[in-house]
């Protein structure tokens, strides 16, 4: 039965809206292009290009927290390419699940009269769609490279990319880099729609969105480990002394733990949620 359903969300809530993901594939090509915009004059000088790796630096930099010191002028800028990541991925996360919740899906369970099959389908579903968006991002950055420079690099130029982004990433290991470039990044996403798709459920999909851009605000201005969009933004992982940086390992722990709770808190609610379809009550929670 949870094969009916995972393939149904597939079509309908994927393959049927799979155009929105151009936007994915937009972001991570311009990205490219303002890095090698500000970067032009270094990769003259040092005749290299940037490596995928090193252009999707730029995609999950991200911005240092905003510190306000009282008599100095200070100024922030909001990190756009991370914001617009983010913010196009609660558009593709959309509010499917409502459209879903009054339409054939509603039909479906109360058909098979479990209620946990459902929700756990949309969690699947929504795994497919960060995995989805995530790599068009990563193809928009291939595309950009080959379209470019006719070659895809993988290679490190670690003296031309901390010209180009700083000294922040001296000695950053290999492992640490793929993680915080690739696995970090995608938590934070799933975290962010199973968050939109639980409050479309109790709420609604206006309650979800706002909600969401508000994190993303409040993420690019305060820094704090317990907040789950700074482990989207290689900056929060260092610092001047140190004493704020996040910690891969405890951001994969504590990421994990809110994938869970979410997924738990989630089904708890559409468990307890009335639900009928053309007048016929679902009565079932299980």
């Amino acid at each position: 039965m949870i094969v009916k359903f995972f393939q149904h969300d597939i079509r309908q809530g994927l393959v049927k809206y799979i155009g929105r993901y151009i936007l994915a594939v937009l972001i991570g090509a311009i990205a490219c292009g303002m890095v090698d915009q500000a970067g032009e004059y270094f990769q003259q000088w040092y005749g290299q290009n940037l490596s995928i790796w090193e252009y999707g630096l730029n995609l999950f930099q991200g911005q240092s927290p905003f510190v306000f010191t009282k008599g100095s002028n200070n100024s922030f800028e909001v990190p756009m390419t991370w914001f617009m990541l983010y913010l196009c991925l609660m558009f593709c996360v959309g509010d499917y699940i409502r459209q879903d919740m009054h339409g054939f899906g509603m039909y479906m369970m109360v058909k098979s009269r479990k209620r946990s099959i459902w929700w756990c389908s949309k969690c699947v579903w929504c795994i497919c769609v960060n995995l989805l968006y995530f790599a068009c991002a990563w193809l928009g950055t291939l595309a950009y490279a080959w379209a470019r420079y006719g070659e895809i690099s993988f290679r490190d130029h670690i003296t031309l990319a901390n010209m180009i982004y700083g000294t922040d990433f001296i000695g950053v290991g290999a492992s640490d880099l793929l993680v915080n470039l690739l696995v970090l990044p995608l938590m934070v996403g799933i975290i962010q729609s199973l968050l939109q798709m639980i409050l479309t459920v109790q709420y609604s999909s206006s309650a979800g969105m706002v909600v969401v851009f508000m994190m993303l605000v409040v993420s690019s201005y305060y820094g704090s480990r317990y907040l789950p969009h700074g482990y989207a933004m290689i900056t929060r992982f260092f610092s001047s002394d140190g004493a704020d940086a996040l910690s891969v390992r405890f951001g994969l722990l504590y990421l994990t733990i809110w994938i869970i709770a979410l997924w738990v808190i989630g089904y708890i609610i559409v468990r307890k949620k009335d639900a009928s379809y053309d007048g016929l009550p679902f009565a079932s929670h299980q």
